[in-house]
């Protein structure tokens, strides 16, 4: 009996220790499994991350260069439209400028001249001791230590305030105080200087008083002054453009005529003359007084001369 006894309780002890055993074994496994898989999921968790990561990087490289994109095209648009407005400020000015000179040229016809210096203007010349020697009819005793271009100055003035009727002659100053002063004494009838074509000049005069007028209305011209140079130049030769540009250049303003001496005419036969010419003058680029000898091209007309080209 005590044996059976044993034996049972052996067999009992024995599948005890088989169950715990086995139990063991279940739960290394179970604890490697649950090992494992902890181990994976960081893994599993890490690679979402950085998916997740890689994801926002490439949605914020995306935002940033759709944003880069956006701002691109709103400085191409900025600049396009700073442009347009740009080409409409330019083209603007460009009108206003072009309403200006417009302006400047026909007061320019209007007066006879402007320098690069800007338009004459009434107040711009005072010059009464030179008035007062027109006025006086170039008497001697009116007219000391006046200058010729002075003289000239003065004549255009007193026309351009009305005081005098302007001359439709050119190249004699003399003769262009004594036609004024004529038409006031009533002795002559008015010329305009568009009827002089029809009508002739009152007065002609002879090729060198011609050219020695002609470069003290040269001054009056570069700087500005009532004159009448363009009677003095024909428009169809190339002396017209370099006078032009000579002007707009500035480089010939504030321009005095000191001297002018003729040294020589040669008729060429067939109506053109040779004339050359020394002057004596200053300017705002001349480092004082210069001296210059020029040839100059002549033409003769029905009525006058016009310089054709100089060199």
């Amino acid at each position: 009996m005590k044996k059976s006894l044993s034996i049972l309780l052996m067999t009992l002890i024995i599948l005890l220790l088989a169950g715990c055993g086995g139990t063991d074994n279940d739960a290394e496994e179970a604890m490697t499994g649950a090992e494992e898989e902890t181990t994976e999921q960081p893994a599993e968790s890490v690679t979402t991350e950085e998916a997740a990561a890689g994801g926002a990087v490439n949605e914020e490289r995306t935002g940033e260069v759709e944003e880069d994109s956006e701002a691109d095209l709103a400085e191409e648009a900025t600049e396009d439209s700073e442009e347009a407005t740009t080409e409409e400020v330019t083209e603007e000015q460009m009108k206003d400028a072009t309403k200006e000179k417009s302006k400047e040229e026909t007061k320019e016809d209007s007066m006879g001249g402007s320098s690069a210096s800007g338009p004459y203007e009434k107040h711009m010349v005072q010059n009464p001791a030179g008035e007062s020697c027109i006025m006086n009819r170039l008497a001697a005793d009116h007219c000391e230590d006046i200058t010729m271009q002075q003289k000239f100055l003065a004549y255009h003035h007193l026309n351009f305030i009305n005081i005098l009727t302007i001359s439709p002659n050119i190249g004699c100053l003399e003769c262009m105080v004594d036609y004024s002063f004529a038409v006031i004494d009533g002795t002559q009838e008015p010329i305009s200087i568009n009827e002089m074509d029809t009508k002739g000049a009152p007065f002609t005069p002879n090729l060198e008083t011609f050219m020695e007028s002609y470069a003290y209305e040269l001054a009056n011209f570069f700087n500005g002054h009532p004159n009448r140079l363009m009677d003095y130049i024909s428009q169809d030769g190339p002396a017209i453009s370099y006078l032009d540009n000579n002007r707009t250049s500035g480089s010939f303003a504030d321009h005095t005529t000191h001297s002018v001496d003729v040294q020589n005419i040669e008729d060429k036969g067939d109506g053109t003359y040779k004339v050359t010419m020394d002057r004596e003058y200053e300017h705002i680029t001349s480092n004082g007084i210069g001296s210059s000898t020029v040839e100059y091209t002549v033409c003769e007309t029905e009525h006058a001369f016009k310089i054709v080209d100089f060199n």
